[in-house]
């Protein structure tokens, strides 16, 4: 199928770079030190015309986290399963979240 679509297939456990201290701090919510790590590392490198699919959210919701704060967002679809825990709806949020703006007195 990769070979079909002309795609780049990503590993978290062969194509991740070394985790940092924040990366197993975030897979304490949700994924693993190496998903956060790729997705950091994805999310420099992919741009608009890019087409991301993930097939868990173990891999989807550190790279929505990582792409939101991308000027070039990829387009990203992610195959959700049993999301409806408390701890899965916050990763979701936390994920999603818009950043805060700072507020400026005119």
């Amino acid at each position: 199928m990769v070979r079909r679509l002309g795609a780049t297939l990503y590993q978290a456990n062969r194509d991740a770079p070394a985790p940092l201290l924040g990366d197993r701090l975030r897979s304490r919510l949700v994924g693993s030190p190496k998903s956060w790590s790729l997705a950091r590392t994805l999310a420099a490198r992919l741009g608009s015309d890019d087409v991301v699919y993930c097939l868990d959210a173990d891999m989807g919701l550190p790279l929505a986290g990582a792409f939101r704060r991308a000027t070039s967002r990829p387009k990203q679809a992610v195959f959700l399963h049993n999301l409806d825990r408390p701890r899965g709806r916050l990763a979701a949020k936390l994920a999603w979240m818009p950043m805060q703006k700072k507020k400026t007195n005119i």
